[in-house]
């Protein structure tokens, strides 16, 4: 550490420093070996009357102040104690500036680094109305010690050489809920967890052994109602003045909240990074699903209903379009599908949903529904907002295969900031379903929202209902919470911001096939064979000329070639050397500018690219996506240019 550091503050505690200041005292850190201070606290000039620059610009001047009487001895303690590197106490005469000899009391901790050097920590404590009333003043400084203990804000606690609890404060009692009386009768392995015991008594005996001064370690304790309290112990012991260990001495604080914020942290990176796993899978299934679908339609095309090839077309279809929901379960629950809000009323959407439900959940489940007559309105996608309530009734009716009861109930609410959910404090739409089953245990609970997770048995559940409902609801803006009793149901509930009545409904009209064409020259940028093929096949049977490139490098080529011959380009988003937008402006400087230009992609990302990149002539379309969609929409494209 430089010299020419500049003296430390005391400690933030006011408390503590008044009471140090009080006593006459000082902090300051030195050099184990050399003994020069590195600082001292700014009010150490009150002790001998020296200004607090000089104890750290000498490097002598701890010794050259030293009583003449004392100082062989003080010197050859100290050394043994850097030897040794032990913590000690002891006392001796300072010389003070007006030549009067100062009684101090040094309380050092001493710290070894792996570079072989030492510091020494302390405190100075001005004694000399000790040696002047000894019996009295050493009472007086026992009391306002006491006094200290009992206010502290955080647990301090006394154990001796087993570990036994001698002494506590009020708040390290109020932290564990057991009395003063009850904890001297107890060890503090006693009241830790289990599995944190061995953890801290290997560092506890590292101690007592002289391998490490203090310790500091993250553990649980155990309220006396038996809940874990996590908190931070900073450990260390207290020797006589031969060195011999005397007691331990623990501070605690409580760190439960922070854990408790720090799993949820963890836990939402986690749902993040799946969520972008899922986005990647989503990309490349998607890519062959508009194969499948595509040459699927191909086969249909011109086959008699009861032909052979088109019933196995049609079976393929059907698979396709199987495995396309579940990559729109992946995609809700990584909140990258593509959403169409509209103002909702709540409980309109409840009994649309209501009815059906009924039929799905069995006759073994009662379905009640209990709407709040000023539930409110929400901006919502009116079907994913049904897909939640259908999976979370599901979930419900499968947590009572005896039969039970699912409530739906909406409500307005506001939820106070603190109240544990994790939720931003302010009014929302309350949409909650309550069942009877079996509960929720509170080592599944933290992974109920995780995709694939299930306790349903192998053919019996995909793991994705939940995951999805989560998704929806926060790629909406909302919150989805679970409070579960084992034994006694559980309760999910959806909170969505209210909107006023005067929000507009936005309204989404779906696109309509348009009549094919012919003759217009199409140029097809896809980096993946199959799907540009597909493209290829599907544009020239409608009766288009078709240019092909394998990414935008090769189609810059093409289009330099072409020129003002090219009607349309239509380019994947996400492509290796040059992405859809890059080789989209590289085209602008060439003659093919103005251009329509369609983006295809079946990237987890498409639905935030569609919204917030396209411009004038640019629009999008998601793979996968049936060749009659695609024809549809390069025709309206087209037809819009004229």
């Amino acid at each position: 550490m430089p010299r020419d550091s500049a003296p430390a503050t005391p400690p933030s505690d006011p408390g503590t420093t008044a009471l140090l200041r009080g006593l006459g005292g000082i902090f300051w850190e030195a050099d184990g070996h050399s003994l020069a201070f590195k600082f001292v606290s700014p009010d150490a000039e009150g002790l001998l009357g020296y200004p607090a620059e000089r104890w750290v610009s000498e490097p002598d001047f701890w010794r050259a102040h030293i009583h003449a009487e004392d100082v062989d001895w003080c010197l050859a303690f100290c050394a043994e104690a850097a030897a040794a590197a032990r913590d000690h106490t002891f006392e001796y005469r300072l010389i003070a500036a007006d030549g009067r000899a100062v009684w101090v009391r040094d309380l050092v901790t001493v710290q070894a680094h792996e570079d072989g050097t030492l510091t020494f920590r302390g405190v100075t404590l001005d004694v000399s109305h000790w040696h002047r009333e000894s019996d009295n003043r050493h009472a007086h400084m026992e009391r306002r010690a006491q006094v200290m203990f009992n206010a502290a804000a955080i647990g301090m606690a006394l154990v001796d050489l087993d570990a036994r609890l001698l002494e506590t404060n009020p708040a390290f009692q109020r932290m564990l809920g057991y009395s003063s009386d009850e904890l001297r009768s107890l060890t503090i392995p006693q009241i830790t967890h289990p599995d944190d015991v061995d953890r801290d008594a290997a560092l506890y005996t590292e101690v007592l052994s002289g391998e490490r001064d203090h310790y500091e370690l993250e553990k649980r304790l155990l309220h006396k109602d038996g809940a874990a309290v996590w908190v931070k112990l900073t450990a260390s012991l207290v020797r006589d003045a031969s060195g011999r260990p005397e007691y331990g001495v623990g501070m605690v604080e409580d760190i439960t909240d922070r854990k408790e914020l720090e799993a949820k942290l963890l836990h939402t990176r986690k749902m993040e990074a799946v969520g972008r796993l899922a986005g990647g899978i989503a990309h490349d299934f998607n890519n062959l699903l508009t194969v499948i679908r595509g040459y699927s339609d191909f086969l249909m095309l011109g086959r008699s209903p009861d032909d052979a090839v088109r019933h196995d077309a049609e079976e393929i279809r059907l698979a396709a379009d199987r495995a396309a929901l579940l990559i729109q379960h992946l995609l809700a629950f990584s909140r990258k599908q593509q959403l169409f809000p509209v103002v909702l009323d709540v409980n309109d959407t409840v009994l649309e949903v209501a009815t059906m439900l009924e039929r799905v959940i069995g006759e073994h489940v009662a379905l009640v529904t209990r709407l709040g007559g000023q539930a409110g309105r929400i901006l919502a996608d009116r079907g994913q907002l049904q897909q939640v309530l259908v999976n979370l009734a599901l979930n419900a009716r499968d947590a009572m295969p005896l039969g039970g009861t699912v409530v739906i109930e909406t409500r307005r609410t506001r939820v106070e900031r603190g109240d544990g959910r994790g939720v931003p404090a302010g009014e929302y739409v309350s949409l909650s379903i309550t069942d009877t089953g079996r509960g929720i245990s509170e080592d599944i609970l933290p992974r109920i929202f995780e995709p694939f997770f299930t306790t349903k048995d192998v053919g019996h559940g995909t793991g994705l209902g939940l995951a999805t409902a989560y998704g929806i609801v926060e790629q909406s803006g909302g919150h989805l919470t679970v409070t579960s009793t084992p034994g006694h149901g559980a309760t999910f509930t959806v909170l969505l911001p209210p909107v006023g009545e005067g929000h507009p409904e936005p309204v989404h009209v779906r696109e309509q096939p348009r009549a094919l064409g012919g003759g217009e020259t199409v140029l097809v940028v896809d980096d993946d064979e199959s799907v540009r093929r597909l493209t290829q096949q599907t544009l020239e049977r409608g009766g288009y000329r078709v240019l092909v490139a394998r990414g935008g490098p090769e189609a810059l080529e093409i289009a330099r070639e072409h020129g003002t011959q090219i009607n349309l380009v239509i380019t994947d988003v996400m492509m290796p050397a040059m992405t859809g937008p890059e080789f989209v402006r590289r085209l602008g400087t060439l003659s093919t500018a103005g251009v329509p230009i369609l983006y295809v992609s079946g990237f987890a990302d498409a639905a935030l690219f569609q919204r917030s990149a396209l411009r004038s002539g640019e629009q999008f379309l998601a793979k996968p996506f049936p060749p009659a969609d695609l024809e549809a929409k390069v025709r309206e494209m087209l037809d819009a240019e004229r």
